[in-house]
Parts: structure tokens; sequence; C-alpha cells
């Protein structure tokens, strides 16, 4: 191995999204970082009599902290503290300016109706309430310089880093836009000037390019949960006996890969400013994984890399024939790969 070389299966960079969204309808887990906290029950009943060893420091419940107004959940304070200022100030079902302004009017808060947009969707589709967040933090971006041209551009940059895909569907965009709006109209009631910035920037076109850049950038994000973490830290024969509790005939291996592992996890969408930044190589050197039990994604290497060499990642089944794997990046990220593998293998 070469000085100045990474060796295969090392982590390069490990990167927390700038913006993430639980999918709706998962099971109990921190609305802004994913981490899950299992308790006796997500357990049950196969390691019911390994619980106080699986997790001594759990034995009473976890507290969740919660949104002192809404139903929404955090596994830490810190936790509680940044979704608020990031997007949940606005977005808040029970927010008191909010309750306020309708106490003698039943209406749907907008955000409830956006939730049930999404599930509609079969599976529930998440686009609305990640681009919900992501427009929240353009209004509070904006409404704290009071509607400047220069915070509407500082706003709308971190977001010019990523192209965009194809349009969302118009009736799902003029939905999300609608409550938007009224949110922020009620928040800023009487901000005539603030109102009419925000007016021109929370458009459904804004909608269109968002859902077109989280189509073509955003990654998938499926934490591991504690009892991952648990068992991976174990040494082979604890895996073992652990797993016998389970399944005697099963190795812990196949173990991690079963239904009932798989269960323990969420799934959610993040838009990653470096990791969604890499470029796709069908003979890619690096891949992006889940090694934490949050919402951070590792970049890990896959072979020996020089260092100065530029990371690549592959964006689809780099298995595949030259000629679906053409086909399916022309269809979903609008180019025509020309890496060595594609340059020397015939059609």
């Amino acid at each position: 191995m070469k000085e100045g070389t990474t060796h295969e299966n090392i982590i390069i960079f490990e990167e927390k999204p700038y913006v993430s969204q639980l999918r709706p309808g998962s099971r109990l887990a921190c609305a802004h970082c994913l981490h899950t906290k299992l308790e006796l029950e997500d357990l049950s009943p196969h390691f019911e009599g390994q619980f106080p060893f699986l997790y001594p420091e759990h034995e009473e419940k976890h507290i969740w902290f919660a949104c002192p107004h809404c139903s929404e959940k955090y596994c830490t304070e810190s936790c509680r503290g940044q979704a608020a200022v990031k997007y949940h100030e606005l977005l808040c079902t029970a927010s008191p300016w909010w309750t306020a302004s309708h106490k003698n009017d039943p209406v749907v808060h907008p955000m409830q109706a956006v939730l049930n947009l999404c599930l509609e969707g079969k599976p529930h589709f998440i686009n609305p309430l990640l681009i919900s967040r992501m427009v929240s933090g353009i209004i509070s971006h904006i409404a704290s310089q009071h509607g400047t041209q220069q915070s509407i551009e500082e706003a709308l940059e971190p977001y010019r880093l990523f192209s965009a895909g194809e349009k969302a569907s118009k009736h799902v965009a003029s939905i999300t836009i609608t409550c938007l709006r009224a949110l922020y109209h009620c928040k800023y009631n009487g901000q005539s000037e603030l109102l009419k910035a925000l007016d021109e920037v929370v458009t459904e076109d804004l909608y269109h390019e968002l859902h077109g850049i989280i189509s073509r950038n955003a990654h998938h994000l499926n934490p591991l949960s504690d009892f991952h973490l648990f068992l991976e830290g174990l040494n082979p024969i604890n895996q073992v006996l652990l797993v016998s509790h389970y399944n005697e005939h099963i190795t812990p291996s196949d173990f991690v890969q079963s239904d009932w592992m798989k269960n323990l996890t969420v799934e959610g969408t993040g838009l990653f400013e470096v990791a969604n930044s890499i470029n796709h190589s069908c003979e890619p050197n690096s891949m992006i994984v889940h090694c934490n039990a949050d919402y951070t994604i590792s970049v890990v290497s896959r072979v020996p890399i020089e260092h100065g060499t530029e990371l690549t990642i592959s964006y689809i089944d780099e298995t595949l024939p030259k000629a679906e794997r053409q086909a399916k990046l022309k269809e979903f990220y609008g180019f025509e790969c020309k890496c060595r593998k594609c340059l020397l293998e015939p059609q």
C-alpha cells in the first residue's frame, strides 16, 4: 500500500444533513435526528429476559423532550433546540401565535393538512414535509433580516449547490404552498412589506425547484437502532449467544438482515451539502453507509484510494449492463456517464 493511501472499508468522513425528515408513520424516533430509543416492548419476546443486560442504563423508560406546545418529541434537549431554530417554530401545530389567532375558529392546522397529504400516499410519501422544513428555514432567515433582497439571496444560496430534476405534482405543490403561506401570514400578520417579500419567494415554482433538488440529490436515511450498535460492539462469542435467543440456528450476520431487526429502524430523507455533491462512477471508489444511530451518514472507501483522488459513488446499481446503466442515469439524473468503465465496456 502506497504511503498517502486510504485503505478500503475506512470511514473517510461523516456528515449530518442540511435538512432531513422522518417518514410519516414511522415508529417513535427523534423528530430531528431520527434517533430511536428502544424499550422493553421493542425487544419482546425474544430478548425480554436480557433487557437489563442489553440496556442497563435504560431500565426505566427513556424520557423524551417534547415540544412545549405540540406532540413532536426529541431525543435530547439539543435536538429540540436545533429543531426550533431551524424550522419547528413556524411549523409547530400548536404554536401560541396560531392558537391565539384561531381560538374561535376550529380550522385544521396547515401542517396537519400537509401531513394528511403525505399519509394519502401508498407508501406514505415524505417530500411535502421535508420541503416544508426547507421553506420554513428560508422564511425564518428572510424574516430575521426584515425581508431584504440580500436575505432572500442568502436564504436560497444553500440550494443552489444542487441541480434540480423533475417537477412535483401540481396538486401537491399547490396544497403545501397554500398551507405554508397561511402559517407565515398568521405569524407575521401586519408586517406588509415582509409578507410581500415572502409571497414573492414562497411560490409553487419554489416548491417544484426544491422537489427536483430532493428527487435528484437527497439520500435515503435508515439509521441503525441502538440495539444494532450494541450487537456490533459484542465479541463474536457473545454475538452468537445473544442471537441464539432469537433463533439458535441463525448467524449474527443473517440476524442483522432479518425483518425483525429491520423493523427496529426508521426511515427518512436527508439533503447533504458534501455527500450529495459527490460525482457518480460505475466503478466507484467509495459508498455512503449508515454507521450511526441517527441521521449521520458515513462515506466509506470501497477500494484503496490514493490521497488527492476524487471520491466517487454509484447513483445506481453498477452491476447492470452498460445500456441499462446509461438509460437509468439519463432518465433520473440527466447525464451520460463517461467513467472509465463505460468508456472501456462495449455496448
